[in-house]
């Protein structure tokens, strides 16, 4: 380590009392999103000097940094330096592309080996800055329904942040809660796009319900015919549940992908959360 490098660690670590409370890898929009929520002691490491992080964090880095714009709440520090400011947690960014699986069920992708959490960007610092709040380990964080549910509802609906990387559907839609905490819950419509207005078969909408843990019976038999807004009323009046009456009313002849997002999240939205496995 050069000596003006020296000097500017050991600045650091006199303003910055140990241990730091993030450790950002490559990711400025990670950092900063963490600084907007409050975390108190935060890195920034280039991901050009990652080489000099421990295997297992350096496993996890999959991009390149270009141009970082780093917030004044954020310190920008070397690879071999960020060792030793002991960070009680390492953030290192996913691309959103590499997350348009269904596999990561209702933690959405986001990891947790030790004190290290991958996932993407704004995502993963509302979940760095909740492990910090609640001083759980991340894992532990994962594994709890009930906390999990009330931070991706905050994510969603206070942060207006997407836990699911469609690339069509932004937080002024009016669908944009519903299809993100249905995603939440392992209800994904679509994979990478949303396609709003895309008509939805009977057999699609009657899997949702299933995934959605509502019982019901009619018209299963006809998955491959359109689904309509009647359909839906009916199978969740069926499952107990009050649908809106205005979906008995539509004059569409097939029921839209954001119609039944909309109608059966606010069908669900107060069920509690079953537990899903977190993946490693």
């Amino acid at each position: 380590m050069g000596f003006l490098q020296s000097v500017s660690l050991l600045a650091f670590l006199l303003q910055a009392p140990a241990p730091l409370d993030l450790l950002v890898i490559g990711s400025p929009e990670a950092a900063a999103e963490a600084a907007r929520l409050k975390v108190e002691r935060i890195a920034l490491v280039h991901d050009s000097a990652v080489k000099d992080l421990p295997p297992r964090v350096r496993q996890y880095i999959g991009y390149r940094l270009k141009d970082p714009q780093i917030p004044p709440a954020v310190t920008l520090v070397r690879g071999q330096s960020s060792l030793a400011l002991r960070p009680r947690l390492i953030l290192v960014p996913t691309r959103d592309d590499s997350t348009n699986s269904a596999a990561c069920g209702s933690s959405l992708c986001l990891k947790a080996e030790g004190n290290t959490i991958q996932g993407r960007g704004k995502l993963a610092a509302w979940f760095a800055s909740a492990v910090l709040q609640s001083g759980l380990e991340p894992r532990a964080l994962l594994a709890d329904p009930v906390r999990l549910a009330a931070l991706q509802r905050a994510i969603v609906e206070t942060g207006r942040i997407a836990l699911w990387p469609y690339t069509d559907v932004s937080p002024a839609d009016p669908w944009f809660e519903a299809v993100n905490l249905l995603a939440a819950r392992g209800i994904v419509l679509g994979d990478s796009n949303f396609e709003a207005n895309q008509p939805i078969t009977r057999g699609e909408m009657y899997m949702a319900l299933l995934n959605a843990r509502l019982p019901f019976t009619a018209g299963r038999g006809e998955g491959a015919k359109p689904a309509t807004a009647r359909d839906l009323y009916e199978a969740l009046k069926e499952a107990g549940k009050q649908p809106a009456a205005e979906l008995a009313s539509l004059e569409s002849p097939v029921l839209r992908r954001h119609e039944l997002a909309t109608h059966l999240w606010n069908a669900i939205k107060d069920l509690p959360q079953s537990p899903q496995p977190n993946r490693p």
